[in-house]
């Protein structure tokens, strides 16, 4: 598992219990018949669950602050003003 799921054919980054409990079966040959015995087990051996970065790995910071600074205005909604 520290490998990441991309060296167990996996696209995206990110673990799952239905990935972790294929990846068993295919290692070990056991079977877990519900996520919460694979949790269980994670659990037992000190891993946790794990919250994902706000954003995506792959950003490109020059381009979003390009797009902030250049399309942002143009397309930013003006406040309307109130009648009286």
């Amino acid at each position: 598992m520290k490998q990441g799921p991309a060296a167990h054919g996996f696209t995206g980054g990110l673990w799952t219990l239905a990935r972790i409990r294929r990846v068993i079966k295919e290692a070990t040959g056991a079977e877990y018949t519900s996520p919460s015995g694979v949790w269980r087990l994670l659990k037992r051996h000190g891993w946790s669950r794990q919250i994902p970065t706000r954003r995506a790995y792959e950003r490109d910071e020059k381009v979003v602050m390009t797009w902030r600074s250049e399309v942002w205005p143009q397309v930013k909604p003006q406040p309307s003003i109130a009648k009286r």
